[in-house]
């Protein structure tokens, strides 16, 4: 498949596992990975070579056998901020990975299945849905479908039927906050404590746990998952400059009764942001998986552009602001019962704060990934039975 409005991605190929280990981790030290800066995409960019290698080795028994040579099935979950471009992009790159790799054949039926996982009620799954039906319709030997899902966790295919499946950010969404609520605005906040940290950590966890079963159910024997976070490496973390940001300017508001106290002691962001080996252990809790690679990197971004004078420090505050809009959406708003006016004066103190002091609300493009591979044998027992009481089921669900 060939998008022609796509820009290509640049890839560079990670640093292979130590030998004799089924993982890798990149130390706090040597945590900068050389990406190109102006790569849109820079966490894929990093780690969809993984995919390559285990295809290129023979490290998964998923591939299809090359006669008779049916479709190779993708899941690509999308999530909100995902545009059109970036999701495409990332099916133009994997698609050509299985090419080099001898799983995909040429002519005929369509040689790859693309199913594009994601939220209908996003605007960017809309304008996807538009360039999904061009790029299909321009490569006929590649087939891409929209699957709509409101939850992360809903089933998105038939048992056993993916061979590749990729999430890149969606893990870091909590399906709630942590419960009983944290006394603590987010996991990173410097007024958490060990026990606000560990009802976080413990939350993220089960989410974890419960998306990875979910594709385990879905993964043919020897598939591949490679899962893309938003991450924590060392004291830093993805999130702290624009939940900072927000905390700090919520506080003001108190103070000017804008925003109630009370309410915003409670709240708890439901946003976590994962260590690698964390994905790792939620990958191990199932029994489903088995890990072939993890890291953690901290990577190039939009942001870092402040630090080499390419935009103001107004610039810089407006960034960080639109961030944490786009990352507490209307669970903040719902919580802390903001009307309109309140929640745009909240996000432009925000800006304003962190366009004051950049240091105090660095911006860190932190991520965390892990490469698995799904164990050979019996697959999961779908909870409704047979591959036909699973479309019932789907017919049925109010989850679209």
């Amino acid at each position: 498949m060939v998008a022609p409005a796509i820009t290509p991605i640049k890839i560079r190929v990670p640093p292979a596992a130590k030998e004799g280990s089924a993982s890798t981790s990149l130390s706090p030290t040597s945590a900068r990975a050389p990406v190109d800066a102006a790569d849109p995409d820079p966490a894929f960019s990093n780690w969809a070579p993984w995919v390559l290698a285990a295809l290129k080795g023979q490290a998964c028994p998923c591939l299809p056998p090359a006669t008779p040579a049916p479709a190779l099935a993708l899941a690509l979950f999308i999530h909100t901020g995902d545009d059109a471009a970036a999701s495409l992009a990332r099916v133009a790159y994997l698609e050509a990975a299985f090419r080099e790799a001898g799983a995909l054949g040429a002519g005929g039926a369509p040689a790859l299945h693309a199913s594009l996982v994601g939220d209908p009620a996003s605007a960017d799954f809309a304008a996807l849905a538009v360039a999904a039906a061009a790029a299909s319709a321009s490569d006929p030997s590649t087939l891409i479908s929209l699957v709509p899902r409101t939850n992360a966790h809903a089933p998105a295919a038939p048992p056993a039927s993916v061979h590749v499946a990729v999430s890149v950010g969606g893990l870091a969404r909590l399906s709630a906050a942590p419960c009983p609520p944290a006394p603590a605005f987010f996991a990173g906040d410097e007024a958490a404590d060990e026990a606000s940290v560990a009802a976080y950590r413990a939350r993220a966890g089960e989410d974890a746990a419960a998306f990875l079963r979910e594709r385990a159910r879905e993964a043919s024997p020897g598939g591949l998952l490679l899962a893309i976070t938003p991450g924590t490496l060392g004291a830093r973390s993805a999130f702290d400059a624009p939940l900072a940001a927000v905390r700090d300017a919520a506080a003001a508001g108190v103070a000017s009764g804008e925003v109630d106290g009370c309410l915003l002691k409670s709240f708890a962001a439901p946003l976590y942001c994962f260590e690698a080996r964390e994905l790792e252990a939620a990958a191990a809790s199932t029994g489903d998986w088995i890990v072939l690679q993890r890291g953690a990197a901290t990577l190039p971004g939009p942001l870092d552009a402040l630090r080499g004078g390419a935009v103001t420090a107004a610039e810089y505050g407006a960034a960080v602001a639109a961030e944490a809009s786009s990352l507490l959406g209307a669970s903040l708003r719902n919580a802390l019962s903001l009307t309109p006016a309140a929640e745009a004066a909240l996000y432009v103190r925000a800006a304003a704060l962190a366009a004051g002091d950049p240091a105090r609300y660095a911006h860190r493009s932190v991520a965390a990934a892990v490469l698995l591979q799904r164990r050979g044998g019996a697959v999961p027992r779908p909870r409704t039975g047979g591959r036909r009481d699973w479309f019932e089921s789907r017919r049925r669900s109010t989850d679209v």
